[in-house]
């Protein structure tokens, strides 16, 4: 609940990279939904920019279809999504080792300010957390299972992570 207070207050916090985001979701909702050419708008005029792959725009733009219009609380609220698929895949993963540690690497994880604060921005860091989250979490079943199925989720999971932000190798 404390993620959603003033989900519709204007971009400010990590302004820049937000406000980036929120552009090529409107462009993508203006000009087309064409995932591999995400459009800014640089001085005035508009034109494909290399980004890393608009995934997080493009769900904001169908968000914007569904909401009959471009509001910025979309993206707020798919970050929030995205978080809480990472707090219930972080709760899964801990869980392989121990029930207390997972409770509370969850509570901590859920209550630290910076993971409130990013958890609300519109920028695709939650949507990468996620995806990072869940390939630890595969690889780590894989190597406890030893099921390939699990070997082959969490490498597409790690590999979408790093597609949505190259940091995701560190």
């Amino acid at each position: 609940a404390i993620r959603l207070i003033r989900l519709d207050q204007p971009l400010s916090e990590f302004a820049t990279r937000q406000v980036e985001t929120a552009m090529v979701a409107r462009n993508f909702y203006y000009h087309g939904f064409n995932l591999l050419r995400p459009e800014m708008d640089l001085l005035g005029q508009e034109g494909t920019f290399a980004l890393e792959p608009g995934l997080v725009p493009y769900l904001t733009a169908l968000f914007y279809k569904l909401r009959g219009g471009v509001e910025e609380s979309s993206g707020r609220l798919l970050s929030i999504f995205f978080w809480l698929g990472a707090i219930y895949i972080y709760y899964r993963w801990l869980g392989l080792f121990s029930k207390r540690l997972a409770f509370w690497g969850v509570i901590i994880f859920s209550f630290l300010p910076l993971s409130i604060i990013m958890s609300r921005t519109f920028q695709p860091e939650m949507a990468m957390l996620f995806f990072s989250i869940m390939g630890l979490y595969y690889l780590t079943k894989h190597s406890l299972d030893r099921g390939e199925f699990y070997l082959w989720l969490g490498a597409v999971s790690v590999a979408i992570a790093i597609l949505l932000k190259p940091t995701a190798l560190i």
